[in-house]
């Protein structure tokens, strides 16, 4: 009787070897049931049963798995810097995304000279201004460090919130003409198959974040990184409207809801970013006046 609680226990709270032979278990079985034309009955109805049990174990040893692996991270020092240093995650954050830019700015530079398309153009002049902003602000936080005064320092976060602002009204402008060319001209940004499922989950969880990041550290002493929020802020609205004509042009078949919607969200888009940028600007004349 005992041996039998044990094993109960085992099913119920499994070690990781038996947790991954559940789940190899639970694939075989259920690639035979999918597979085969005339699957056995009872193999069938028992992989079913098995990989809902797998499931069921899967959920409750989930969140200790989580720590488990989150504990094991930790030890790891980038991972322990990059959640304890927020100078650090900001600017792992800024070197990504210039890359990332850096690399749209030349795909698509290229592909509207050979297409000749006004709208790769405006696409690719969209992702110069947020390669040049995440620059100049990567290259403003290296000169702060550099210095010694305190004064100084914050004159400089000031300064480079200010440019930063002025930057960010220059990028509602790529946005604006991009917002005009999907609006009129209906160019937008398609997904092939089932990955536009896959960019509207990742589009909405990034908003999330990005709101929350910008919430948090919009009364930062730091005005640089008030600066990388907004600019983030911006970028993921502008997503947000790409997303939304993505999934016109994907299932929508009403052309008259599609330009109205387009024409209301896309400038809610230009307005907010519009706003975003002045806030920056009167933050660091704020901060000046002070």
């Amino acid at each position: 009787m005992k041996r039998i609680q044990k094993l109960l226990l085992k099913l119920r709270d499994p070690s990781p070897a038996v947790l991954i032979l559940l789940i190899i278990c639970s694939t075989v079985l259920l690639i035979y049931t999918f597979t085969r034309e005339a699957p056995n009955p009872g193999i069938q109805y028992f992989s079913y049963l098995f990989s809902a049990h797998t499931l069921v174990v899967l959920c409750i040893a989930a969140p200790r798995i989580a720590k488990k692996i989150y504990a094991a991270l930790l030890r790891v020092n980038i991972f322990r810097r990059y959640k304890t240093d927020a100078e650090f995650r900001m600017q792992l954050g800024l070197y990504t995304g210039l890359g990332i830019n850096l690399a749209f700015v030349v795909f698509k530079f290229a592909t509207g000279v050979y297409y000749r398309s006004l709208w790769l153009g405006a696409v690719a002049v969209y992702y110069l201004m947020l390669s040049i902003i995440r620059f100049y602000v990567l290259k403003s936080r290296k000169q702060i460090r550099e210095l010694s005064d305190e004064k100084e320092k914050a004159q400089r976060e000031r300064t480079g919130c200010r440019t930063c602002g002025w930057l960010l009204l220059i990028l509602d402008i790529a946005i604006a003409a991009m917002a005009m060319q999907m609006i009129l001209k209906n160019e937008v940004f398609r997904y092939p198959g089932t990955l536009i499922y896959v960019s509207a989950a990742y589009t909405f969880y990034r908003l999330v974040i990005v709101i929350y990041q910008y919430v948090k550290n919009r009364r930062s002493e730091h005005l640089l990184f008030s600066a990388v929020g907004a600019l983030n802020l911006s970028v993921a609205l502008m997503s947000m409207f790409a997303l939304q004509t993505a999934m016109f042009s994907s299932f929508g078949d009403d052309d008259t809801l599609r330009f109205l919607m387009n024409s209301v969200f896309g400038g809610a888009v230009c307005i907010a970013c519009l706003c975003i940028a002045v806030v920056l600007l009167i933050r660091s004349g704020k901060k000046t006046n002070s």
